[in-house]
């Protein structure tokens, strides 16, 4: 069974969270990523950069055995799996096709 989240109007993010990703992926170059967590009233609170994935110039893999770890962290402490942020390269303004299937 998969479950579908509720569409958003809008994102409610913290200001240190925020700040996580432009320092550890805004500030870098393209296909860089990190996974996001947020409370129980939906805003997101919690950036974990992703270290470990396998990324190149046009390509972030996300390291999942290390990420559902921090998943199960996080639920212990009520924190829920938001989704993934990443960059791409100059010029890409839209979600790839590889991120629109994986967003489904």
């Amino acid at each position: 069974m998969t479950r579908r989240r509720k569409e958003r109007a809008s994102m409610r993010i913290t200001r240190s969270a925020a700040q996580q990703i432009e320092i550890h992926i805004g500030n870098h170059r393209a296909e860089r990523g990190a996974m996001l967590g947020e409370d129980s009233e939906g805003t997101i609170c919690r950036v974990e950069v992703d270290h470990g994935a396998r990324r190149n110039t046009v390509e972030y893999s996300p390291d999942t055995a290390r990420l559902n770890q921090v998943i199960k962290a996080w639920k212990a402490e009520g924190i829920g799996f938001a989704g993934f942020v990443h960059s791409h390269p100059a010029g890409f303004r839209h979600p790839s096709s590889a991120d629109v299937e994986y967003s489904e």
